[in-house]
């Protein structure tokens, strides 16, 4: 009896470690962020508000306290690839007005593509909150340092202040965790910014704040990703949540919030040890991220890779056409 008692109480501690959601809130609430995609030349070229430069959000989190953030590829590749506001038909023929697009290779020649009427890059600019009460904020400028092609996961490094002001101190690292010791059924803590109001502009988006949502690892699915896979959840996850971080055991971030299923309401998410790979390939970063906890995957595979410099687009600015008047761009529009 006492043999079977004294190995009771060495099993109970491992089944009790679980995830906290109070204690995520309060100690981790600031280094989650929101990510503004913003276009400065689409403001000056048609001389719109500043809440009109506002293209796109998602979320992202810090991994070092000089400001290194993860995030979903999808949340930034307008950084990067670039952006087209176009009238297009899908494959069913239904029409698409002044859609904003990521620009793809050979998308001038598409015959699906109607009219362009826009081309450019956006700016990431990134917001953080100074408390877990969200009540004030700073904005920071930043870059893309790489994405992934064949997985969505980016990392994105804060440079300075919307001032141009060095950053005035470090930034509230979050833990990693290990995605690959992530069970069926272990509870899940999701953070992040969804958009919770509809035609909202940036105004009203910088009053946003921070959602927590809770659920299970409800398993994997290796369709939307068949390289690696990506864990599901019953947790909600909408608009906005892309590029937040998921918390498992031991309050330890095993992913990135990505997706929705569309049939299903079922969230997927991006393990985290896939980011070992994409930060493998910048030497400056890898050593710092592995020091913090990131993890090799069980399965390595070749992970695609694209550096985080806006790519040049094959658009003359003098065939732009405003999105607003309908008229010829003046031939001044500045190239992206």
């Amino acid at each position: 009896m006492k043999k079977f008692l004294y190995l009771f109480l060495l099993v109970t501690p491992l089944f009790a470690e679980t995830v906290d959601p109070v204690i995520i809130g309060q100690k981790y609430a600031t280094g989650v962020v929101k990510i503004i995609l913003y276009d400065d030349d689409l403001v000056d070229d048609f001389h719109l508000s500043d809440d009109q430069g506002q293209l796109a959000r998602g979320s992202g989190f810090f991994v070092t306290p000089e400001g290194l953030l993860f995030t979903n590829r999808h949340v930034i590749e307008w950084c990067v690839k670039g952006y087209v506001v176009a009238d297009w038909v899908d494959n069913d023929g239904k029409e698409h007005k002044t859609d904003i697009l990521t620009y793809t290779k050979g998308m001038e020649t598409d015959p699906s593509i109607k009219r362009i009427y826009y081309a450019g890059h956006t700016t990431p600019v990134i917001q953080v909150f100074k408390d877990h009460t969200q009540t004030s904020y700073d904005l920071y400028l930043a870059q893309v340092v790489a994405m992934g092609e064949n997985f969505d996961g980016a990392i994105v490094k804060v440079i300075t202040t919307l001032k141009g002001d060095p950053i005035p101190s470090p930034f509230n690292v979050l833990p990693l965790g290990n995605s690959d010791t992530v069970v069926l059924g272990e509870k899940l803590v999701i953070l992040g910014f969804p958009s919770q109001y509809a035609n909202s502009n940036l105004s009203m988006d910088l009053r946003d704040t921070l959602t927590l949502s809770q659920g299970a690892d409800s398993g994997w699915d290796y369709i939307f990703d068949p390289d690696w896979g990506m864990i599901k959840t019953d947790a909600a996850i909408h608009e906005g949540n892309s590029g937040g971080p998921v918390f498992g055991t031991d309050n330890k971030v095993i992913g990135i919030a990505t997706a929705l299923g569309v049939q299903t309401d079922i969230g997927l998410i991006g393990p985290i040890n896939i980011m070992y790979l994409l930060a493998k390939q910048d030497t400056g970063v890898f050593d710092g991220l592995t020091k913090r906890g990131l993890t090799k995957p069980r399965k390595e595979g070749l992970l695609k890779m694209v550096n985080g410099k806006p790519q040049k687009l094959p658009f003359d600015p003098k065939n732009y056409i405003n999105p607003l008047t309908h008229q010829p761009v003046k031939s001044s529009v500045k190239t992206p």
